[in-house]
C-alpha cells in the first residue's frame, strides 16, 4: 500500500458540523489507501487496517462488526446525518462574515452550507414557495416555533404554514 496515501487517524466527535464532511473525506482517503495494494485485501484484513486507523472510542464502536462492510455502515449511520433541508437554507440565508474572515473564505463557507440545501430543478412557482418558506422560517417572531420549523422541516410552503399554525394554536392554548 502507498504509505503517502495512509490517511491520519479519525478521532470524531459526532456532533460538530462538519462531522459528515470530515467521515467522507477521510472514508475517500482510506479507501484510496487500500486500492493502492498492488494485491486486493480481503473484508477481513480490511477491518484490521480499520481499527488501526481510528481512535479507540471510535474501534469499540464497531467492535461488534465482523467485516468491513458492517464496521463502515455502522460508522456512516453514526457519522453521515441526513440532511434537514429546511434547517440547511436557515443557516445559509442567515450565514454572515465574521469578524477578520476574508471574502473567499466567507465565499467558501457559503459555499460548503449551499451544499445541504438540496438544489434541484424546479418551477418559478416552487421556487418562490421555498422562498416564501424560508423567509417565514426565518421571519417568524416566536423562537419556540422557528426552532421546531427548523427541526422538523416541513418540505414546502404548505407543509410548514400547517405546521407553523398548528405549533402557534398550542402555543395560544398554553396561556
Amino acid at each position: 500500500m502507498d504509505s503517502g496515501l495512509k490517511p491520519e487517524k479519525l478521532n470524531l466527535d459526532g456532533r460538530t458540523p462538519e462531522t459528515s464532511e470530515i467521515f467522507k473525506h477521510w472514508l475517500r482517503c482510506f479507501e484510496d489507501y487500500l486500492d493502492s495494494s498492488p494485491s486486493d485485501v480481503d473484508s477481513a484484513r480490511k477491518l484490521r487496517f480499520l481499527h488501526g486507523r481510528v481512535s479507540h472510542r471510535i474501534s469499540a464502536m464497531i467492535e461488534t462488526a465482523t467485516t468491513y462492510e458492517a464496521a463502515i455502515e455502522i460508522l456512516k449511520k453514526r457519522f453521515i446525518k441526513t440532511t434537514n433541508e429546511v434547517h440547511a437554507r436557515h443557516l445559509l440565508s442567515t450565514c454572515s462574515q465574521r469578524s477578520g474572515e476574508m471574502l473567499d473564505e466567507f465565499v467558501e463557507r457559503l459555499t460548503a452550507l449551499a451544499r445541504n440545501c438540496d438544489h434541484k430543478a424546479v418551477t418559478a412557482e416552487e421556487h418562490r414557495d421555498l422562498h416564501i418558506r424560508d423567509a417565514l422560517v426565518s421571519g417568524i417572531r416566536s423562537s419556540y416555533i422557528r426552532q421546531r420549523l427548523l427541526e422538523d422541516g416541513a418540505k414546502d410552503l404548505q407543509g410548514t404554514v400547517t405546521l407553523g399554525f398548528s405549533l402557534e394554536l398550542s402555543d395560544h392554548h398554553k396561556d
